[in-house]
């Protein structure tokens, strides 16, 4: 049986990883030029997210009604549809909450991971703790800098991770077609007569 349909499918797959890697990467770039209209552009993401789950939350509520955890899943529900509606009624304004929240997470989740890191007993615990003193730096750079940081943190961040992103996916489907093209290229020589064959 013949590979060649499956190995086109692969290397179209492959294609595509890379045009949407560029079209990641060409985003970052110009979520990095235009910096305010990109973290407006989180902001508003960041809201339909908050609807998206605050609606999940009040379907789980609706399956729950008469057993524990309705209210739990309903008031989580209402919040969030709340704060998601905020936002996107005054995007602009919610930016300094929402780099305010950014900078707390920051702060949090590299004390915890210094004191992991310092602890001992996990793999890397020295990148481990490095991690967590870069994201403390981060959070009291964004919170020395407020209100100012709020107009440029979030589409920075935005920005940042579609470049990695789509670098990552433009490497990978390089590497993988690539790869492709030469197991192509070896079943193509091994099916010609008189070619050499390696010995299994």
């Amino acid at each position: 049986m013949s590979l060649e349909p499956a190995a086109a499918a692969l290397r179209r797959a492959t294609m595509l990883s890379i045009a949407l890697g560029l079209l990641l990467v060409i985003g970052g770039v110009i979520g990095l030029v235009y910096i305010v209209v990109a973290t407006i552009t989180s902001a508003i993401l960041f809201a339909w997210l908050l609807i998206f789950g605050g609606g999940l939350a009040l379907v789980d509520a609706w399956q729950r009604r008469g057993k524990d955890g309705f209210w739990a899943s309903a008031v989580t529900g209402v919040a969030n549809l709340a704060a998601g509606a905020i936002i996107l009624w005054k995007p602009a304004e919610s930016l300094l909450a929402l780099t305010m929240l950014v900078a707390v997470f920051l702060l949090i989740g590299g004390l915890f991971r210094i004191v992991t890191g310092l602890a001992g007993g996990v793999p890397g615990s020295g990148w481990v703790s490095l991690h967590g003193v870069v994201d403390v730096l981060l959070a009291v750079l964004i919170i020395a800098n407020l209100p100012e940081a709020s107009f440029y943190v979030l589409g920075v961040m935005l920005s940042v991770s579609l470049l990695v992103d789509g670098l990552a996916l433009i490497v990978l489907g390089t590497v993988a077609h690539r790869g492709l093209g030469r197991i192509a290229t070896f079943a193509r020589v091994q099916q010609v007569p008189g070619a050499p064959r390696h010995a299994s």
